[in-house]
């Protein structure tokens, strides 16, 4: 190769040459990003409730702390006091057994006269395990309404922020969630 064929060289393969730039440059950007990594400074995760308690208000009071707890973190919020009523207890779901027996009887008398019995037996009980009944499942108590008591609500946005907080957690409608301002 002369001196005189790099400059063709670079024209014919131009394309190329700036492909293989960028692949190089985004395989070192890819490179350094696992060099350089940087602390989170995220909050830690609430845990998921597990039942502890078989009363709706054990459920009630852990799911206040809990929203109060992450609440506060809002920034301007400061104190927050959170109260949940539940529409109803928990819900056991047991399994059932049911059996139907349907019976049809005909008879014929002497004199040519017919009749039929139609007899229905259904018969529902619960399954159990030894004296205990086999549980399906557990259903939570549903939310009926929450009221969040804050410092921070005479602040229009931090009111929001807190009752948008407050339904995503909880899935409540929003119409069901109240902030006021803490005396």
């Amino acid at each position: 190769m002369d001196k005189d064929d790099t400059p063709g060289f670079f024209k014919k393969h131009k394309t190329t040459i700036y492909v293989v730039l960028l692949l190089s440059a985004g395989i070192v950007c890819i490179a350094l990003s696992f060099f350089t990594k940087k602390p989170t400074t995220e909050p830690t995760p609430l845990p998921v409730y597990e039942q502890t308690t078989e009363s709706s208000a054990g459920y009630a009071e852990d799911l206040e702390t809990r929203l109060k707890k992450i609440l506060s973190m809002v920034e301007g919020a400061g104190k927050v006091e959170v109260l949940i009523t539940l529409a109803q207890g928990e819900e056991t779901i047991i399994a059932r057994d049911y059996a139907d027996k349907n019976e049809t009887v005909s008879e014929t008398d002497s004199a040519g006269g017919q009749r039929e019995t139609i007899s229905y037996d259904t018969k529902d009980s619960a399954v159990l395990a030894g004296q205990s009944p086999v549980i399906v499942s557990t259903k939570s108590p549903k939310i009926e309404g929450v009221l969040i008591v804050a410092q921070g609500c005479g602040n229009d946005k931090v009111k929001d922020e807190l009752i948008r907080a407050a339904q995503a957690l909880l899935n409540v409608e929003i119409h069901k969630i109240q902030a006021l301002k803490m005396k």
